[in-house]
Order: structure tokens, then sequence, then C-alpha cells
């Protein structure tokens, strides 16, 4: 099993199949940071939620491209549960403060915002 064949998965938007694929992996790729950006890209699709969270709390401690993928789960999860919307999105901003684009061009994510303001 590869990493590419995960990240094939993925691409379809096969999340078991992805998950299982990155589980198959050796230990050392099972392990590394790709596999890791990977499993959390499947969390949200699988409902993942709390071991999502402590995955994007650690990577959003990371490189760049782990604290994109770990503001991308925040996003993903303010938009299922309004009601940590905020903190989602404060997470978020705090991994990738450039995500602040998508949060004002997300209809959801954008309510929410308005929804504390007020």
């Amino acid at each position: 099993m590869s990493i590419q064949r995960a990240e094939g998965f993925a691409e379809l938007g096969m999340w078991q199949d992805c998950w299982e694929a990155i589980n198959e992996l050796s230990g050392g790729e099972k392990s590394g940071r790709e596999a890791e950006r990977l499993r959390l890209r499947c969390c949200g699709p699988l409902q993942a939620w709390d071991l999502g969270a402590k995955l994007a709390y650690r990577l959003g401690q990371r490189l760049v491209e782990d604290r994109r993928a770990a503001a991308g789960f925040w996003l993903a999860l303010g938009r299922a549960d309004f009601a940590l919307a905020h903190d989602c999105i404060s997470a978020a901003v705090n991994a990738w403060p450039e995500c602040r684009e998508e949060v004002i061009g997300d209809p959801v994510l954008r309510k929410a915002i308005f929804a504390i303001c007020s």
C-alpha cells in the first residue's frame, strides 16, 4: 500500500477506503506528516470529530502545509456544529491566518460570526 493510493481514494471522496489505506501503510509512512494530514482530511467526512480535533491541534503547531490542513478541519467542524463555530473559526485562524478569506466567503461561517456579534 502506498500513500499515493490513499490520496487517490481521498480525491474520489472514498473516505473509508482512504482511512483503511492509511492504516495499511508501513510503520514510518503511517505515522508521517503526509499520512496525518490525509487522516485529518478523512475526519470531517467520517465525522471523527474528536480524533480530528486532536490531530488538528497537533498539526496546527507545525509547518504551513500542516497548519493549512488543521485550519480546513476546524472550518469543517464549525460548519457542522454551529454551537462550536466561533471557537472553530478562532482555532482555524490561529493555525493558518490566511483562511480568513475562506471564512468571510462562506455563508455558514459568516452567519456564525454575525450571530456572535449581535
